[in-house]
């Protein structure tokens, strides 16, 4: 019979930091225009379920999977998990941008160009123009045209 022992104490320290950390990132998207609520609730036919709830599901895989490609042990002995947190939570939070841009009614004139995103650094970052094959949104609760993680 083997026997095998495996220390996991640094790993469980690596996961209370990492839970930790992802708390401290936060990112938004948000709509400047005033009747962006409106639309959210269903006032358009184009978009009767709206645009940032429906999107929050997918917002929120987003952030899994770019969760998932963070190499953890690497960037915790190099000091650089904040770093890696903080762009996973701004690439999830730019798809979701663009996402719930795709799915606000086109007949809105200033609410379909005006999602923005304010990122983990709190800059705000606006949208690329509308072009063809763009997707982005964000995970969180929709209050007053904002989503939030």
């Amino acid at each position: 019979m083997l026997e095998v022992s495996v220390d996991i104490s640094g790993w469980k320290a690596l996961l209370r930091e990492t839970t930790e950390r992802l708390k401290d990132a936060e990112a938004w998207i948000k709509n400047a225009v005033a009747y962006v609520v409106f639309l959210e609730h269903g006032s358009s036919r184009q978009s009767p379920h709206g645009m940032v709830r429906v999107s929050v599901p997918e917002i929120r895989e987003a952030l899994v999977r770019e969760l998932e490609r963070i190499p953890f042990g690497a960037v915790a002995r190099d000091g650089r998990l904040q770093q890696a947190i903080d762009a996973a939570v701004d690439g999830a939070t730019a798809f979701g941008r663009t996402l719930i841009r795709s799915r606000t009614p086109i007949r809105t004139g200033w609410a379909r160009l005006n999602w923005v995103v304010v990122n983990t650094a709190g800059q705000e970052i606006p949208g690329p123009p509308l072009g063809g094959d763009e997707l982005t949104t964000i995970a969180g609760r929709g209050e007053g045209g904002r989503a939030f993680f």
